[in-house]
């Protein structure tokens, strides 16, 4: 009985050293990604009270690196719509309706 007992217990260690980094890993990725998709919704929100041409540009140069530097295909496609958003030759009004729309998308996906 007692070898069944550290038989189970050397299987348990093991599990558990396998899946340990795994899950530290998995948790370093979404804080990465929770990271950048705050930073996006503090830019929008930036461009939708500010209203200016620099906070603009600085929202699609953020999205432009966004789309290099995270995996997060959700993310990504957030990046994208912003930039297309941000591309469209419309009045700010307009681009700030549509952006306020993206801050709840983000507010909701990653519970901002």
């Amino acid at each position: 009985m007692a070898e069944w007992i550290i038989g189970i217990s050397k299987i348990i260690a093991i599990i558990g050293a396998i899946t340990f980094p795994i899950i530290q890993q998995r948790k370093k990725e979404e804080n990465s990604v929770k990271r950048l998709a705050r930073r996006e919704y503090v830019l929008i929100k930036e461009a939708i009270s500010i209203q200016d041409k620099e906070s603009y540009e600085q929202l699609e140069s953020f999205n432009s690196m966004l789309a290099i530097v995270s995996d997060n295909q959700i993310l990504v496609a957030i990046s994208e719509k912003v930039g297309n958003i941000l591309k469209k030759n419309i009045g700010n009004e307009d681009k700030n309706i549509e952006l306020t729309k993206i801050l709840y998308i983000l507010e909701t996906t990653y519970n901002l």
